[in-house]
């Protein structure tokens, strides 16, 4: 009789221990998808936020542009042409 729990003892904690091993894969790959996922997404925003850096140059330097040439025409005289 004792052997029988004795066996029954050894076969509940080898599934015990199954469960806790497959417990661990599974957090495993759960923690290993959100860390590539997370990583995708701050190489997204990285190159958003360079992109988002070249249009400001771009609307910086066109905004100078423009404002070079109103204080251009302001400076010249009246019957001059100016030209945008």
């Amino acid at each position: 009789m004792e052997d029988k729990y004795s066996d029954a003892g050894v076969t509940d904690r080898l599934l015990v221990e199954q469960v806790l091993q497959d417990t661990t894969e599974d957090l495993e790959f759960q923690c290993s998808s959100v860390d590539r996922a997370f990583s995708r997404r701050v190489q997204e925003l990285i190159e958003a936020k360079t992109q988002m850096e070249t249009k400001l140059a771009q609307v910086e330097k066109q905004t100078n542009t423009q404002t070079d040439s109103v204080t251009h025409c302001l400076k010249v005289p009246y019957y001059a042409k100016c030209t945008f």
